[in-house]
């Protein structure tokens, strides 16, 4: 898996871990320093059959939107289940921070 198309390409990133939803989705992320210009971020497609057992599939975005926002704020718009993975983020800064 690779991150989301649109970040500058001097940015570096690094995967934060993954987690998993109460339904068992598994949930992979990357963090990375650099510019990003949300409007540019562009998303892979996912195909599935909807409705279920229809046989027709549909193909949709994975990603319908992005946006910066606050830790605080970040964890209140996101899926509970991913709220971990900005505490995970917001670690490994601090470890990079303190030289670890």
């Amino acid at each position: 898996m690779t991150p989301a198309r649109g970040r500058s390409r001097k940015a570096s990133s690094r995967p934060v871990k993954i987690c998993w939803t109460q339904r068992g989705k598994t949930i992979h992320a990357w963090g990375f320093e650099g510019d990003a210009d949300p409007a540019a971020i562009v998303s892979n497609t996912m195909r599935t059959e909807w409705p279920r057992g229809s046989g027709r599939m549909i193909e949709f975005p994975e990603v319908d939107r992005c946006a910066w926002f606050d830790p605080t704020t970040a964890k209140t718009k996101m899926n509970p289940a991913q709220a971990e993975l900005v505490d995970r983020l917001e670690a490994a800064l601090v470890s990079k921070e303190n030289g670890s």
